[in-house]
C-alpha cells in the first residue's frame, strides 16, 4: 500500500504531508501544528470526479477533525487547491479563516477564461479549472480574509510570499523555526524535468514571462540556502532540495 501521510518537523512545528489522491496526479497537501493548526492548500474536494479528494479522510486517519483546523492558506484558486475547502456549497473547514492573496481573489472574481480549448485537456476539465474557483470563493464567503501584502506572516513562523505567474495571486508559504525552513511551493514546478531549463513554462501558467522570473528567483534563492521544499504535484510527499546544475537545477529527492 502507497504512503499517503508523512510526518517531520520544522523546528516546533509538527508538519504532516497529506496524499489528497489515491492515484496518479499528485496533490500534496500540509498540514502544520504549532499553536494552531493550518492548513496549506486543500486539494481538490469531490470537484475531479475521476480522482477525487482524500483530504477529509486522511485528516481523520490523522486523528485531525475539520472542525479543528484553526487557518487555512490557499496558495491560489486553481481548483485542485481550493476545491476541497468549499466542497458540496459549504466550507469544509468553518471554524478555520481563509488566508489568499487579494490579488487572486479579484481575478476570479472577474470570472476569467483560466483555460482556453486545447487538445491538451478535455472540456470537462477545462469547466472544472474555470467554473470551481469563482464558486468556491463566493462559498467561503465571510471566512475568506484576502492578503494584501507581498509578505504576510499569518501566524508567527508562518508567512504567505507573493509568486504570482502561475496565477495573477499565486503565493508560496514559508515555514521557519528554530534555524529550520520550509517552503511550500505549490505549483512552481510540476516533475523534477521541469527543472533543467530556466525558461520552463506550463500550459497551465497565465503569465509566461512572469512566471519564469519568479521561479528564477525562488529557485536560486532555494539553491543557495539548500532550503527544503515541498512541491504539490510531484510524487508524494514532494519533499526536497534543488541545487545548481547545467545553468539550471536539479531535483534531490528529501
Amino acid at each position: 500500500m502507497h504512503e499517503t501521510i508523512r510526518r517531520f518537523d520544522i523546528g516546533h512545528f509538527k508538519c504532516t504531508a497529506i496524499a489528497d489522491t489515491d492515484q496518479g496526479g499528485a496533490r500534496n497537501v500540509l498540514l502544520v501544528e504549532g499553536e494552531q493548526r493550518i492548513l496549506i492548500d486543500t486539494g481538490a474536494g469531490s470537484h475531479d470526479p475521476g480522482n477525487p479528494g482524500r483530504l477529509l479522510a486522511r485528516l481523520k486517519d490523522a486523528g485531525v477533525a475539520a472542525a479543528s483546523i484553526d487557518a487555512v492558506i490557499l496558495t491560489h484558486a486553481d481548483f485542485d487547491h481550493i476545491g476541497g475547502a468549499a466542497d458540496r456549497n459549504q466550507a469544509a473547514f468553518p471554524q478555520a479563516r481563509h488566508s489568499i492573496m487579494s490579488s487572486e481573489v479579484s481575478f476570479w472574481r472577474q470570472q476569467p477564461v483560466r483555460l482556453k480549448r486545447s487538445p491538451l485537456y478535455d472540456e470537462a476539465f477545462r469547466s472544472r479549472v474555470n467554473d470551481v474557483p469563482p464558486m468556491a470563493l463566493e462559498v467561503l464567503g465571510e471566512i475568506l480574509h484576502p492578503v494584501d501584502d507581498q509578505l504576510s506572516e499569518i501566524v508567527g513562523g508562518v508567512t504567505m510570499i507573493a509568486a504570482p505567474g502561475h496565477t495573477p495571486g499565486n503565493s508560496v508559504v514559508r515555514i521557519q523555526s528554530q534555524g529550520h525552513v520550509l517552503l511550500f511551493v505549490a505549483d512552481l514546478f510540476y516533475q523534477p524535468e521541469n527543472l533543467t531549463t530556466r525558461d520552463w513554462v506550463s500550459q497551465y501558467d497565465y503569465d509566461p514571462m512572469l512566471v519564469v522570473e519568479t521561479r528564477r528567483r525562488l529557485l536560486d534563492e532555494a539553491a543557495a540556502n539548500n532550503t527544503l521544499l515541498m512541491a504539490y504535484h510531484l510524487p508524494f510527499p514532494g519533499l526536497g532540495r534543488v541545487r545548481p546544475s547545467e545553468g539550471a537545477w536539479e531535483w534531490i529527492a528529501a
